[in-house]
Order: structure tokens, then C-alpha cells, then sequence
């Protein structure tokens, strides 16, 4: 007999993230499991699986919170000099170390961490902001680490 699962959501690219027994997991079209149910509440998957990937977030203490790169066969994978991965897009990883930065997913630094703020990757671009005194400029940055646009 197949497990009941709670919910199932984020359904993309042949994988749902499910929750059963109060644990998040992932699921083939199949309903085969992929991960064991292991992430209790407070963790869990965050978007939607793209270009293979998904974030899983582990929560520490006090909101604060490790976000790690998952595949589709569910092995969580280190990318090297991304102790803090913020978010995921078109495979770019961003990333914080004094600032905000991108590297893909081989952990080649594609854009050093030099943003306040960065947004996810889509379409091949990314929003990066820098702070002055409150005063925030905005920049588009393209995929290979370059400023396409900014409003200065």
C-alpha cells in the first residue's frame, strides 16, 4: 500500500515535493519516493525544481536557515566556496561572503560577491543591488558576470 502523503506541491520536471508524516520529501510521477522523509518541520524544499535542481532549507536557530542544492536523485550537493547558497536560477547559485555573488553549480566564480542584494537568475539575467547609505542602485548583471544595465 502507497503512503498518504499531506500534500504534495511543486510539481516540475518529473518531481513533486511532498510532505508525509510531517517530513518533507520527493517524489517521482510514479509516487515512488526518491528521498526518505527525512527533513522534519521547519526544513524543507523551496520553488520548484529547475534545470535539475531544487533548494532544500535546514532551519537552525532563530530564523536562521542553510539552503543546500538537491538533484533529482536527491543527493544534496556541496558547491565548493558556497558554505551559504541564497538562491538558485538557470544555473547560477548565489552566494554570500561579504557580499552577494554568483558562481554555477561547479562552483566557478561567475560573479564575485560584491551586492547587498541579488535576486534568482531567469532568462539568462539577474537583478543585483548595492547600498549607499540607504540608497540602493540597481544592476542587471547577464549570465556571464557582466553589468548590462544599471540605473545610475
Amino acid at each position: 500500500m502507497k503512503p498518504i502523503y499531506e500534500s504534495v506541491s511543486s510539481f516540475s520536471e518529473g518531481v513533486a515535493t511532498a510532505v508525509l508524516n510531517g517530513k518533507s520529501d520527493l517524489l517521482d510521477t510514479k509516487g515512488k519516493l526518491i528521498l526518505k522523509p527525512e527533513f522534519s518541520t521547519g526544513n524543507g524544499f523551496v520553488g520548484r525544481f529547475h534545470d535539475g535542481y531544487i533548494l532544500l532549507a535546514l532551519s537552525g536557530e532563530a530564523y536562521d536557515y542553510t539552503q543546500r542544492l538537491v538533484d533529482d536523485q536527491g543527493n544534496i550537493i556541496a558547491i565548493p566556496g558556497a558554505d551559504q547558497i541564497n538562491g538558485y536560477g538557470d544555473g547560477m547559485i548565489s552566494y554570500s561572503d561579504g557580499g552577494f555573488g554568483f558562481k554555477n553549480v561547479a562552483g566557478d566564480v561567475i560573479v564575485k560577491p560584491a551586492f547587498s542584494n541579488v535576486r534568482d537568475f531567469k532568462a539568462g539575467a539577474d537583478k543585483g543591488f548595492i547600498d549607499n547609505n540607504n540608497e540602493y542602485s540597481a544592476y542587471l548583471i547577464n549570465k556571464a558576470g557582466e553589468i548590462v544595465w544599471s540605473r545610475e
